[in-house]
């Protein structure tokens, strides 16, 4: 793996992918351990607690609280970054997220909206190498990547 490790959305489903991808990660890792980032630019609301974050984290950017969290589990051996931000014309630039999509890396997309996933899909097609893991929970709102592109 040459590049990093990222999910797009610390909400129900990137909340739940976080942890045991970070550990099996961690575990695995032969040389070098990739960077981790976790993307999203939401707080955490009440309504939230049924499917993720613990109650005293009301007000809390998710990404931070997430990592925060898996911070205080794994001791993870290379770097595990928060980024309290959208993934979205105005932040493309930002440099962290500019490294988290960067050429030859992994991306979970775990948004809850059809925009935001081909926003990050055009992103990474300016790449000649990773691979994106999308999905959505509505029917006929997420497109087939095709897995890894620009590689022979």
């Amino acid at each position: 793996m040459n590049g990093a490790i990222t999910i797009v959305g610390a909400g129900g489903t990137g909340y739940h992918l976080a942890e045991p991808l970070v550990r099996f990660v961690n575990y695995t890792a032969a040389l070098k351990t990739p960077d981790i980032f976790i993307i999203d630019g939401d707080r955490i609301e009440e309504k939230n607690y049924e499917r993720q974050h613990a109650a005293g984290s009301s007000g809390g950017m998710k990404a931070d609280v997430l990592v925060n969290s898996l911070s205080e589990k794994i001791n993870y051996k290379g770097r595990l970054s928060a980024i309290a931000s959208y993934v979205s014309p105005q932040t493309q630039n930002n440099s962290m997220i500019k490294q988290a999509l960067g050429n030859g890396s992994t991306v979970f997309v775990c948004v809850d909206n059809n925009p935001s996933r081909i926003f990050i899909e055009d992103l990474l097609n300016q790449h000649s190498d990773f691979t994106l893991i999308s999905g959505s929970a509505f029917r006929n709102q997420s497109r087939d990547t095709g897995g890894r592109r620009g590689v022979p």
